[in-house]
């Protein structure tokens, strides 16, 4: 595939992707809206796409892909605070067994805060082949946050969303080659 799903994520570029998250947040479904199974994905102007689904405490489990970076993350919203850039070990599971995580902070938003996962294709593996997800953050009191969300429908509804992504960012290097195209008839 593309540089569009490309393995290493670098930190820093994931704090300002989740900074263009929050703005997406603000336009949430405001062009396209599709659901499946309680998950949602939706797109907005800015070129800010999201797969996500709310569990019964109202935190949201979801990835987020954006056009400018070409790039795609999975982030947890939850309803505890965090410094901006604090890391908190955390503990996923599912029907398929329990994997180490860690997850970052990217500060407030609204009534919660974004928490962003650090190995992408260990959480997409699980949130496309599981029916189930439990979170279980580490906190620095010496408790956890724990958080379950239904995952089915999810690998469909991501599958829509990063396909809808896709051609965006096609259509977004089209339109940059026609421009460059022009631009290099008029300078001749």
């Amino acid at each position: 595939m593309r540089v569009f799903f490309k393995q290493d994520r670098d930190i820093v570029m994931r704090c300002s992707v989740v900074k263009l998250f929050i703005l997406g947040l603000v336009c949430l479904f405001t062009n396209f809206s599709v659901s499946a199974e309680g998950w949602d994905w939706s797109s907005t102007d800015g070129g800010v796409y999201l797969a996500v689904v709310d569990n019964k405490a109202g935190n949201t489990f979801g990835q987020i892909c954006v056009v400018e970076n070409s790039s795609c993350y999975y982030f947890l919203y939850i309803d505890f605070s965090c410094d901006e850039g604090a890391e908190f070990p955390s503990l996923i599971n599912s029907e398929h067994g329990a994997h180490s995580v860690s997850l970052q902070c990217a500060g407030l938003f609204k009534d919660g805060y974004l928490l962003s996962f650090n190995d992408f294709d260990q959480t997409d593996n699980i949130a496309r082949k599981s029916v189930t997800l439990g979170v279980a953050v580490a906190l620095e009191s010496g408790k956890f946050a724990v958080n379950r969300f239904n995952l089915r429908g999810s690998s469909k509804t991501i599958d829509a969303m990063r396909e809808a992504a896709l051609q965006s960012i096609e259509s977004n290097e089209e339109g940059a080659k026609a421009a460059d195209h022009s631009l290099g008839s008029e300078l001749l």
